[in-house]
C-alpha cells in the first residue's frame, strides 16, 4: 500500500482534530485515547466510531490496524505527517544527546510481534507527540496491514528510512561498536 493512498478511516479521524464542534471531537478523541489501555478491540465504549469502518471480510487480522490506530492517533492528533515510522524516529533523534536509546526503541519497534505492536507504537507515537514530529497516519495504517508479511517488507522500508545513509549524517558504526549494539 503506498503511503500516500488516503484512509477513510484515518481521514474521518483527521476531521475530528479540524471538526467546528470541538466539544464533540474532544469528546471522541478522549473515549479514543481511553482504549490505548486495553488491547485492540477489547474497550467496548470505542465500537460505536470504529466498527462502521470495518470491513465486511477478513476477520480480526484485517480489523487490527483500525483499533490500533484510533487511540494512537488519539494519543498525538496532529495530521501533516510524511513519510514512514522509520523517517519520523529519525527526526526524533537529529539533535537528541541520547541517540542510543531512540535507536534501541526502534529495534525494539522493528521486533515487535503482531501482539505487541500497540504497546510499541504507542511508545513510539509518545515519542513523537513529545518531539512535535507529526505522524502519518496513513502510511502507518497501511504498514500495520503488512505488518506480518513474510518478507517483513514494512520492518524493512522502516530501517531503510532510519538508517539511510544521508550526506552530513553519522557515520555507520564501526565493527567494534555494532557488536555492542
Amino acid at each position: 500500500m503506498s503511503s500516500e493512498q488516503q484512509i477513510p478511516f484515518i481521514t474521518w479521524l483527521e476531521s475530528l482534530s479540524n471538526s467546528s464542534d470541538q466539544a464533540h471531537s474532544r469528546g471522541i478523541l478522549a473515549i479514543l485515547r481511553r482504549s490505548s489501555a486495553s488491547a485492540p478491540g477489547e474497550d467496548a465504549n470505542v465500537l460505536r466510531y470504529i466498527v462502521p469502518w470495518l470491513p465486511q471480510e477478513g476477520g480480526q487480522r484485517a480489523e487490527r490496524p483500525y483499533f490500533t490506530i484510533a487511540p494512537l492517533f488519539a494519543l498525538h492528533p496532529l495530521p501533516g505527517g510524511t513519510g514512514d515510522m522509520g523517517s519520523h524516529f529519525r527526526r526524533v533523534q537529529q539533535g537528541k544527546q541520547s541517540e542510543e536509546s531512540i535507536e534501541r526503541r526502534f529495534t525494539a519497534l522493528l521486533n515487535a510481534h503482531e501482539d505487541e505492536i500497540a504497546w510499541h507504537l504507542r511508545q513510539a507515537v509518545s515519542l513523537c507527540r513529545a518531539n512535535d514530529v507529526p505522524v502519518n497516519w496513513h502510511a502507518l495504517f497501511g504498514a500495520l496491514r503488512g505488518w506480518t508479511h513474510p518478507n517483513r517488507w514494512v520492518q524493512r522500508t522502516w530501517a531503510q528510512s532510519f538508517w539511510r545513509r544521508m550526506p552530513d549524517v553519522r557515520e555507520a558504526p564501526s565493527v567494534e561498536t555494532a557488536l555492542q549494539l
